[in-house]
């Protein structure tokens, strides 16, 4: 819907594509004022709204408790071998999230009698979400049926790791290494995601995560009325890749990939997440889309959030009407487990996205290709200069997002 961006949307871009990083006018965030955290969560949860509770999902493999886990690791007459996840003390949430689910699919290919996980802390799960009573840890997929078009048979030997070495799995497919297992690769990229046992571990048990009001919410102070698609959660990657630690594969979107999203649908509510509270390593998006509110070219309803805690952005993102993701490795997670019913990729719809369509039928997954010939040097190869920095706000993208079916 082009009514949503205001008329100075295209003089607005190519100032910006035109102003250095240290031009870029240091606007104040307009926060929304919404109370957080658990006072917010007790006054908000009512009788009048609707409550999501992700653990709610099916996990038949689900051991209950410590006990008789510990009982049934050392039954002899139980088949099977064990994966155990000592400790998970590396990388950030999407990281730690990654070697989650991925042991739990080594777990499921090696019809495991049991995979222990490790207990949840503030890094793999911030603020809400290592509140409350956990989850279950320990999971026994010696029933688990054949993944078909794989002959593997139970894994013969017990796999214990921690830290990365739990997320790249090294050595599963090395014959010189320990942990050798002939196809087990090609097994765990067909098994079934396990998403009731991801969200059993993940989330608490006794915290309703995303309370949903019946009606539509605006704070205090918008003058545009509700447009009637939700609320839409943008999330900018701000951090170390644009300071001092460069990952070649790690560029971000350009602003227009964002401005394109928030012209999609009448938005009742737009809310841009970033953990930038160090202004020196922001992604210039932020800064940019700030100066465009400031100058009146985005509507009254779009807030920033550049100074809260991982939590409560994992939350927004998480409890988003309609999502907009970032290149980061909080992708996977967010992607299987947002309440979204859309989700916006800056990336050509691909076979995982069609994929998580698949799984998701109820939610809409549009992918955008920003560029056919690979212009976006960003995307080629980040190297974080001033001129990569300039293209990110100037590059026009041409094509438009494509639902991926």
């Amino acid at each position: 819907m082009m009514g949503t961006v205001g008329h100075g949307f295209a003089l607005s871009v190519a100032l910006l594509a035109n102003w250095s990083m240290g031009a870029i006018p240091r606007y104040q965030a307009r926060l929304d004022g919404t109370e957080t955290g658990k006072r917010a969560r007790e006054r908000e949860l009512g009788d009048d709204e609707d409550a999501i509770a992700f653990n709610k999902h099916d996990c038949t493999y689900a051991i209950p408790n410590a006990k008789v886990a510990r009982k049934q690791r050392h039954d002899s007459t139980i088949e099977g071998n064990v994966v155990k996840v000592t400790h998970l003390q590396f990388g950030r949430t999407g990281n730690r999230f990654m070697a989650v689910y991925r042991n739990l699919a080594l777990g499921y290919c090696c019809k495991a009698k049991q995979v222990w996980l490790p207990p949840k802390d503030d890094v793999l799960a911030p603020g809400i979400f290592n509140e409350g009573t956990p989850g279950p840890r320990w999971f026994d997929f010696s029933s688990a049926p054949d993944v078909d078009g794989v002959d593997l048979g139970r894994c013969p030997i017990d796999i214990i790791w921690e830290n990365r070495g739990a997320m790249q799995m090294a050595g599963l497919d090395n014959p010189e290494r320990n942990k050798y297992l002939p196809h087990i690769r090609d097994c765990m990229a067909k098994a079934p995601r396990l998403l009731g046992c991801e969200a059993a571990y993940y989330f608490p048990q006794d915290i309703a995560v995303c309370p949903r009001k019946k009606k539509p919410f605006l704070a205090l102070g918008d003058r545009n009325p509700p447009g009637g698609a939700g609320n839409l959660v943008l999330h900018v990657r701000s951090g170390d890749i644009f300071f001092d630690r460069v990952v070649p594969y790690k560029g971000q979107p350009p602003l227009q990939f964002y401005l394109l999203l928030m012209q999609d649908q009448p938005w009742d509510r737009i809310d841009v997440v970033t953990n930038g509270q160090n202004w020196d390593n922001v992604n210039p998006v932020v800064p940019a889309l700030m100066a465009m509110r400031a100058t009146g070219a985005l509507p009254d309803n779009v807030y920033f959030h550049t100074e809260r805690s991982m939590g409560e952005d994992l939350q927004s993102m998480l409890c988003a009407d309609s999502l907009g993701l970032a290149k980061s490795s909080l992708v996977n997670f967010l992607s299987y487990h947002s309440t979204a019913n859309r989700v916006y990729y800056p990336w050509r719809c691909n076979h995982d996205l069609r994929e998580l369509a698949r799984l998701r039928p109820k939610t809409k997954v549009y992918g955008l290709q920003l560029d056919r010939s690979g212009s976006y040097s960003v995307y080629r190869h980040w190297e974080n200069t001033p001129e990569q920095r300039a293209e990110m706000l100037g590059y026009n993208v041409t094509t438009t997002f494509q639902r991926c079916i």
